[in-house]
This record gives C-alpha cells, structure tokens and sequence, in this order.
C-alpha cells in the first residue's frame, strides 16, 4: 500500500511537472529534431551534436529534478561552464584537425 501511494505522488508529481514545462519539453523535442535534420542533411558534423548534449542533459536535469526553485548564484557559473563546453565542442567539431 506504501508503495502504491508513493507511485502516486511521484506520477502527480510528474503531471504537475509536464503542465507547467510543455513549451520546454516541445523546445527539448524540437531541438533534436532539427539537428537530426541537420545532421542527417550534413549541415551539421557529427561531433557537432556532441556540443548539445550539456544543453539537453541540463534540461533534463531540471525536468526530473525535486526542486522548481532556480538558485541564480549557481546560474552564473553553470551558464558559463556550459557556454565555453558549447563553444569548444562545436568549434572542434568543425575543426577536428586542431
């Protein structure tokens, strides 16, 4: 019976969560639309996708996180750890020969 009830608080949980995200997960979904689309074109190298994957993970990360709260002294550094991985990896994506 526990069980029961925690499986229903963690699935409310989850539709409370898709409710208030859905332009995020469509954001997410669209995304990886278009660099499949990109890639599959070859616009896009095949390292490249590799520079998006912080992105999606981070996204996903707060998605399925316990806290809705956003901690902005952490935003600071996490945006700029995760705008000079960006950067690195696209640029070596283009440029493997470096």
């Amino acid at each position: 019976m526990l069980c029961n009830v925690q499986s229903n608080f963690y699935f409310s949980y989850i539709d409370e969560r898709l409710t208030q995200a859905k332009g995020f997960i469509l954001g997410e979904i669209g995304m990886v639309i278009a660099l499949a689309l990109a890639w599959r074109k070859g616009w896009l190298p095949s390292l490249a996708l590799l520079a998006f994957a912080p992105v999606l993970g981070r996204g996903l990360a707060w998605f399925f996180s316990s806290t809705s709260r956003l901690q902005i002294r952490r935003l600071g550094i996490g945006e700029l750890i995760h705008v000079v991985t960006f950067a690195a990896l696209l640029i070596v994506s283009f440029h493997p020969q470096i």
